[in-house]
């Protein structure tokens, strides 16, 4: 067992200062600690890294200069690297299937003669993997000590030249943003402190905000729908509204089902809606209301002379919800001879905290 505490000057020859050492240290910087690796870190390079770092062609690929750190060897006390690459490394492609597309990959490899781990020269290098020729084809598991930074996409011979794709996962420092590409990688980080905040970028959901619970990732619950089709109102019956086409949701924090939506999660919630009636030359009235657990919370009427034009209602309000509470929309009206609702209506729900 090794108390270490960085950097003091040594005394009398103690304490004999070593890499391990310095890298538990350094660890107090970065997320990614765990139960099982306490002194651990999120390998990763480092966020702002360019997405095109790896090109690749018909015979060769390339990668640029990256720093990052890198938690991969076997013992759990063996601590974050820092790693830095300052020129250029390239190889050659293995050669393009005559049938099927290939997934190659690649990596950044730590070696550590001193952490047991079977090299002779500690060293970090890039490296590449070919995978294997398939219908669909499916990256290679990276090597031991590693972690992967593109795959590269290898066409079947005379399908043109392979394209990349950068998977590079971002080291974070200790109580930071974790960046994300997708929301499908966000899924696969396991290893976050409950808390931890993290960005998907490009997923336009949620502002691309996350949390972790010590679980599952979630973000800001929303929802909006819309009419996939123009909806029949009968006369003089209170009707609830059916949004049967999913303009989009995140959070996993508000269902859909047969025109009500039930929240998950207790919290404040805004709710807008727009219901847009059909024209028609009866006059009379057309009501809208927000109902909560079956209670209206907020009412838009309109009353209409002997004319024929349409009539939008438009609901919004600030509503404070309980897990379970359920959420629908009705629309009423008087004597319009059972004119529907045009697919311009919409519902949009968003938690706001």
């Amino acid at each position: 067992m090794v108390d270490t505490l960085f950097p003091v000057n040594a005394v009398n020859g103690s304490p004999a200062y070593s890499g391990r050492m310095r890298r538990q240290a350094q660890s107090v910087t970065l997320a990614g600690a765990t139960a099982a690796r306490p002194l651990g870190a999120r390998s990763g390079v480092r966020p702002g890294t360019s997405t095109s770092t790896v090109t690749a062609t018909a015979t060769a690929w390339s990668c640029g200069p990256f720093a990052g750190v890198i938690d991969a060897e076997a013992a759990a006390e063996a601590g974050p690297y820092e790693f830095a690459f300052d020129a250029t490394a390239t190889g050659t492609i293995t050669a393009a299937d005559g049938t099927n597309p290939r997934t190659d990959i690649i990596y950044v490899q730590v070696s550590d003669p001193s952490e047991g781990d079977g090299s002779t020269v500690p060293s970090v290098v890039r490296g590449y993997l070919a995978g294997t020729a398939a219908a669909t084809p499916v990256a290679p598991a990276a090597p031991a000590r590693s972690f992967v930074v593109a795959q590269i996409n290898v066409p079947k011979a005379g399908g043109g030249n392979p394209t990349v794709t950068w998977v590079a996962p971002y080291a974070v420092a200790a109580g930071g943003v974790i960046p994300v590409n997708t929301l499908a990688n966000l899924k696969t980080i396991t290893t976050a402190h409950a808390g931890q905040k993290a960005r998907v970028f490009g997923d336009g959901l949620n502002n691309g905000d996350y949390v972790y619970d010590g679980t599952v990732w979630t973000g800001k619950a929303f929802m909006s729908r819309s009419l996939s089709a123009q909806q029949a109102i009968p006369v003089s019956t209170w009707t609830t509204v059916g949004f049967t086409s999913d303009q989009g949701a995140g959070g996993g924090g508000i269902t859909y089902s047969g025109g009500v939506f039930t929240v998950a999660t207790a919290g404040r919630y805004l709710l807008t809606s727009q219901l847009a009636f059909l024209a028609s030359p009866q006059g009379g009235q057309r009501v809208a209301t927000i109902e909560v657990n079956g209670a209206t919370i907020v009412q838009s009427q309109q009353w209409r002379p002997d004319a024929t034009y349409s009539t939008t209602l438009v609901l919004a309000k600030m509503l404070s919800l309980n897990a379970g509470d359920k959420i629908s929309i009705k629309v009423y009206q008087s004597q319009d001879n059972a004119q529907g609702l045009m697919v311009s209506s919409f519902i949009d729900i968003d938690r706001v905290d």
